[in-house]
């Protein structure tokens, strides 16, 4: 599964979801937001180890990555070398937030899972030793 594909898509979701707010259509919104609902957990949620995770912790580098990632680091447009991650990730956390804007309860059952994501990208910690800090500064 490509990061940087289904992150494009999630965000695009995340988008109409937010549009169909605007625009008063309570239906759509709810509509888009259970198709984001499940797109995000196929990659946020492993269902306590029963199903595939597709994030995975790189140890070498210290960092989290598509799990092909860890087998191919030039899978999902280099991902595993940990490039452009603010890119992939950034459509994750944008469609999780708008998604979350309607649903705080899905919102809260993932947010060990999105605070990994934000700390992968740009962690503001010289004390966690699972992310360099501000791997992502421009």
């Amino acid at each position: 599964a490509d990061s940087y594909g289904t992150g494009k898509e999630v965000g695009a979701l995340g988008r109409l979801a937010l549009i169909a707010d605007e625009l008063g259509e309570a239906d759509a919104a709810a509509t888009v937001r259970g198709r984001l609902a499940a797109a995000l957990d196929a990659w946020l949620d492993c269902d306590g180890g029963k199903a595939p995770c597709r994030f995975s912790y790189d140890r070498s580098w210290g960092g989290v990555v598509p799990t092909e990632a860890l087998a191919d680091p030039a899978a999902s447009f280099g991902v595993g070398w940990h490039n452009d991650k603010h890119f992939h990730y950034g459509y994750f956390l944008y469609a999780a937030a708008a998604l979350g804007r309607a649903n705080t309860t899905w919102l809260a059952a993932r947010t060990p899972a999105l605070l990994t994501l934000v700390a992968d990208v740009a962690s503001p910690s010289a004390s966690d030793r699972r992310f360099p800090p501000l791997r992502h500064f421009d």
